[in-house]
């Protein structure tokens, strides 16, 4: 769970190095309605182009955590709020 909570302190903050120091290097980040990004590297790229355009608000709630092994993921229900940097 302390993973969670740091996960949605950095994504409302736009802190893409924090997002990335929490995923291994061979994370697999499974977007809503997208492919696959793969790779610590491509997620933190995917994250720093939403932020540079998109302030957010995100909470992902503590869902169910399938361990396995010396690593495990998380399947819970989010919600986030995004408005322009540029305002509007």
């Amino acid at each position: 769970d302390q993973v969670r909570q740091a996960f949605n302190a950095a994504y409302s903050d736009g802190a893409t190095g924090t997002i990335a120091e929490l995923l291994t290097e061979d994370a697999v980040w499974m977007p809503p309605g997208e492919a696959a990004i793969i790779g610590r590297d491509a997620v933190h790229k995917r994250y720093a182009d939403q932020f540079a355009s998109l302030k957010c608000a995100f909470t992902l709630q503590l869902g169910e955590i399938y361990p396995c092994g010396d690593t495990a993921f998380i399947a819970g229900a989010y919600w986030r709020i995004d408005a322009p940097v540029a305002g509007g």
